[in-house]
């Protein structure tokens, strides 16, 4: 008798590699890398360098001598400090929480929900990448600093902890039934945009740094005498006159043209180190940017924590044909990190023209600025900001005219002309427009914005009326995102009509009232 095939076994649904069966809800703890030690001694070392350089100038040499004891006095207590913070310092996951501790006598514990950590970014200068190691910033929503800095672990550390908080975050989104596609296991890359050497010059030249570190030093070298000591004044005088004139004007030709060049190639030298590399990725849904030649910086931005999308174009811009796009979280800190990694506060420092549809569909896909039905100010709003320009430029052209007549009565039919051709152009670009997601606004003559905003990260909607705005039926909206109380979070629309004022109030109240406020 023939025996039967031995039937299959039926079928099981794949288990996701994310979310192991025997995934542990408790990790063992974790430690600091051995050379964190040197890392947490840095900074007291380098704010005792002023101090000591400032003994080294005034000092003699016994009285340098002495200052050595006192500086060893306050650096080896630190360091024997921050011995301890090592030896003592752990980090875990634990079920749905990261615990951070450390201290021996004053212990310290601080939980930080997994579902609150929206990144986890690194910072790595030219010492950590030789060592093999990275500075990690523990975010998470609404914080005004990082909720845990580790200083510093090893990469394979990092990446583990990354990991395990991924596990966490999906058992948890499962248990809240949320969707939990960002919590993969092993992440794709997937490359959006990359800054190449030509584009870096560009935005030196847009940025001009250049022209601030050169403001800096002149500050720097005024406060301390430089100016006085180096007598350049006297020098210059003493040079013109033994120097013929048609020499002394050459002279003064190439310094007007070399200082600027100067000021560009500074610019530039600047930009190129602290965006070398630059690299926008999408990782398992989320957006990290990575740059810096000497300093490495790595930044996580989820696409669900975009508040606001904001798209610049200055005059240098539009003669490149480029925009900048700045955007705006729920997290201070993220957006002090922002400002440290670019600079300018720009998320896209620089993108061709052509690009901002493609870059602004990965930031928020849910926009198409193409298809917004951009709407006018109120039908007297020009009038009024041409009226307010002409006081400006008399205000400003009387007050010359008080230190010299001559130069007054040139300023004031230029300024006239001037800020009233600015009144009348800003009134005419600026616009607003509503969609299904949210509510954009646009402005600006020679630098020019287009700010996005959504109702499920509107936190408050406010009218504002002045007396002026009183008498001729107008007012002011005011739409402040979630994380209120940086002063880029919001778009605020003047010279509205007050019946149209009142109706996107109710409107987005009502709006935003409806829709869940998402962190």
């Amino acid at each position: 008798m023939a025996s039967e095939p031995p039937s299959e076994p039926p079928p099981t649904e794949p288990i996701s590699a994310d979310l192991p069966p025997d995934a542990p809800t408790e990790d063992a703890p974790g430690r600091l890398h051995i050379s964190s030690v040197v890392f947490r001694i840095v900074p007291h070392a380098r704010a005792m360098v002023i101090p000591a350089l400032a003994v080294l100038f005034a000092s003699s040499g016994s009285g340098w001598q002495r200052w050595q004891a006192w500086l060893l006095l306050f650096i080896v207590p630190s360091a024997i400090y921050e011995v301890f913070q090592y030896l003592t310092f752990r980090y875990r996951l634990r079920g749905s929480e990261l615990l951070v501790t450390s201290g021996l006598i004053f212990k310290r514990a601080r939980h930080i929900e997994v579902d609150r950590i929206h990144s986890v970014d690194l910072k790595q200068g030219p010492l950590h990448r030789a060592l093999g190691v990275a500075e990690v910033r523990i975010e998470t929503a609404g914080g005004k600093e990082p909720e845990a800095v580790l200083r510093v672990l090893a990469k394979d550390d990092v990446e583990s902890l990354r990991t395990s908080l991924r596990r966490a975050q999906g058992r948890v989104a499962i248990e809240s039934g949320m969707d939990t596609q960002d919590a993969e296991d092993a992440p794709s890359e997937r490359e959006i945009l990359t800054l190449d050497l030509a584009e870096l010059v560009k935005l030196g030249l847009v940025s001009m740094r250049g022209a601030a570190v050169a403001a800096v030093l002149v500050g720097l070298m005024w406060e301390f005498g430089i100016f006085e000591r180096l007598d350049i004044r006297g020098r210059i005088v003493s040079v013109s006159d033994v120097t013929p004139t048609w020499q002394m004007a050459i002279i003064a030709g190439l310094v007007i043209i070399c200082v600027p060049l100067l000021l560009i190639v500074v610019s530039i030298v600047w930009t190129v180190v602290r965006l070398h590399a630059f690299r926008l990725v999408e990782v398992s849904g989320n957006l990290r940017l990575t740059c810096g030649l000497l300093t490495r910086l790595t930044a996580t931005v989820p696409r669900r924590r975009i508040q606001l999308v904001s798209v610049v174009q200055t005059p240098i811009h539009r003669y490149f044909d480029r925009v900048s796009v700045r955007i705006e979280t729920a997290s201070g800190s993220a957006e002090a990190e922002q400002k440290k990694i670019i600079g300018q506060r720009w998320f896209v420092p620089i993108l061709p023209t052509r690009r901002v549809p493609e870059i602004l569909d990965e930031l928020v896909p849910r926009v198409r600025f193409e298809e917004l039905d951009w709407r006018p100010l109120a039908p007297g709003a020009m009038r009024r900001a041409v009226k307010l320009e002409i006081v400006y430029a008399l205000s400003i052209g009387l007050l010359i005219l008080l230190f010299s007549r001559t130069a007054g009565f040139i300023a004031i039919p230029t300024l006239l002309a001037l800020l009233t051709l600015h009144g009348w152009l800003d009134i005419k670009r600026t616009a607003w427009a509503v969609f299904d997601g949210g509510i954009a606004h646009r402005r600006g003559v020679l630098t020019r914005s287009t700010t996005v905003t959504f109702f499920d990260k509107v936190q408050t909607v406010s009218v504002e009326e002045s007396p002026f705005d009183r008498s001729k039926g107008m007012a002011t909206l005011d739409v402040d995102t979630a994380g209120a109380g940086a002063a880029g979070r919001r778009i605020r629309i003047k010279y509205l009509e007050r019946e149209t004022a009142d109706r996107l109030y109710r409107a987005l109240s009502g709006r935003a009232a409806d829709t869940e406020l998402r962190w």
